[in-house]
């Protein structure tokens, strides 16, 4: 099997070059390695050409997200197996070999990852095992990186798959389709679910990458993230409502729970019309007891609420 490697990059030049070099660092060398520049106005370009030559494809587009970089660098791949790498993130030497041996091992898989560690601006490591940091790492390691019983319910209910740890069967992707690129936050779970809902999974059970948590990552836009997730959740009642029965997940409950989520922001930050709404609009798709709850707060006075949050939380 052939792997090819996708990795956008939007203005990273000062990470860029150790992506690149986990890549080519592989005790099984990738057959393809594609960086999809997303429109960058740094040295980006010019530097990987001095550095890497030939061995590495560039392809400048149009400024247009990352699931559109990564649909780009899709399509221009000819490999078997894609793995998908961001511009600041990591793999270690044996990332490429463990996930060719698991792709070839069960041939029924569409979607392989592990887990992976987390590392600041800096390289410094700050969460070794983010499996572990969301509870979920006893239950993948027990799977013994055979495919996972119920894994569109175990998918469902946490995302555990890492963008920069995904790789995926081009056949599979051909059947199910890229990333949406309408959906700016949480495409890459909407895709995780389609494939797995069609596919087996597998879980490698060790560390085989880091991924750089800093100031610049993109997921810090609390509102457009929180409205993208009510309509990755929409996306997949209208696609997947009989898999996920299956699978003992309402796809009711999941909607009105992010529509919940974004509702409880606009509490927070004091933007009670908004957070009204959203909590009418979750208690009509499945009535919970927080958003009951919240809906009834989000009711009163503000100046009653700031009272209410400064007893129960006193600053002396």
């Amino acid at each position: 099997m052939r792997m090819s490697v996708i990795i956008p990059s939007y203005n990273c030049e000062r990470y860029l070059p150790m992506a690149l070099d986990s890549v080519l660092a592989q005790t099984h060398a990738a057959d393809q390695i594609i960086v999809i520049d997303d429109g960058s106005r740094d040295d980006s370009e010019a530097l990987v050409h001095r550095l890497y030559g030939d061995r590495v494809q560039y392809v400048k587009q149009a400024n247009a997200g990352p699931s559109a970089a990564r649909n780009h660098g899709i399509r221009l791949a000819t490999g078997d197996i894609i793995g998908l790498l961001d511009a600041d993130d990591t793999w270690f030497p044996d990332a490429v070999a463990r996930v060719l041996d698991s792709f070839a091992c069960h041939p029924q898989v569409a979607l392989v990852t592990a887990d992976k560690q987390a590392i600041d601006s800096e390289g410094t490591v700050t969460i070794e095992s983010w499996w572990q940091r969301h509870g979920v790492r006893d239950m993948l390691v027990q799977a013994r990186a055979e495919p996972l019983d119920n894994a569109l319910g175990r998918l469902a209910r946490v995302n555990f798959i890492n963008t920069s740890l995904a790789f995926m069967r081009r056949s599979a992707l051909d059947q199910c389709g890229l990333f949406d690129e309408s959906i700016r936050y949480g495409e890459d779970y909407e895709l995780w679910l389609r494939l797995t809902s069609a596919h087996g999974l597998i879980c490698l059970p060790e560390v085989l990458g880091q991924y750089r948590l800093h100031a610049n990552n993109s997921t810090r836009a609390t509102e457009p993230m929180l409205k993208d997730f009510v309509v990755v959740a929409e996306r997949m009642r209208l696609w997947g409502q009989d898999a996920f029965r299956a699978a003992g997940v309402d796809t009711d409950r999941m909607v009105a729970g992010a529509i919940s989520d974004l509702g409880y922001w606009y509490f927070s930050v004091g933007r009670l019309s908004e957070a009204r709404q959203a909590f009418r609009d979750s208690l009509r798709e499945c009535p919970t007891s927080r958003a009951l709850k919240y809906s009834a707060l989000s009711l009163l006075p503000a100046a009653l609420l700031a009272r209410l949050k400064q007893s129960r939380y006193p600053t002396s």
